[in-house]
């Protein structure tokens, strides 16, 4: 009973911010490539922590600009490690990394960039930015979580790969198919 409680005064949370919240405006800004201090084919730049592997960026280009601290990537895959190994596997098709505080941000405005979790959940949105100092992943846009039986959908998302938890912030359904 105290289950069914907690889940009513939660949709009730949901719709009522639903209906009180905008969605957010998104505009992505790239910088432009000009001359890049280096250029570099099949490119994977690591980050780790005490010893561990944090992340991993994997891409098929990259262009480095040394006086920005920035890496633009082309055809990206990146790894997300947590408590338990490799967590999360992002793919999309542009991305940057701040080399100065490890923080990156990807984009695919065509195709939506995938995310796909070790416990079977898929995400999909256009946006996907990691702060390394927080150990965040998060999105101001659109957001399509799928898992087997269950979609859930809204606007924008903040997550913590450290307590594995994760928040859809504005306008969110959610269609659980039995």
């Amino acid at each position: 009973m105290a289950l069914v409680a907690g889940i009513g005064m939660s949709l009730l949370y949901l719709a009522y911010h639903q209906a009180h919240s905008r969605p957010a405006s998104v505009t992505v800004v790239v910088p432009s490539r000009g001359q890049a201090d280096a250029g570099i084919k099949r490119f994977t730049y690591q980050q780790s922590r005490e010893g561990r592997i944090r992340w991993e960026v994997e891409a098929e280009r990259a262009q480095m600009y040394d006086s920005r601290h920035q890496a633009l990537l082309e055809n990206v895959q990146v790894s997300l490690f947590g408590r338990q190994d490799r967590e999360m596997i992002v793919h999309a098709k542009r991305g940057m990394i701040d080399t100065a505080t490890n923080s990156f941000e990807l984009v695919d405005q065509e195709d939506f960039i995938s995310v796909t979790f070790t416990n079977g959940l898929t995400l999909l949105t256009p946006i996907l930015r990691w702060r390394d100092e927080t150990q965040e992943f998060y999105s101001p846009a659109p957001v399509i979580i799928h898992r087997q039986g269950l979609t859930i959908t809204g606007i924008g998302l903040v997550g913590n790969l450290e307590t594995e938890q994760f928040q859809v912030l504005n306008y969110v359904t959610v269609d659980i198919a039995s």
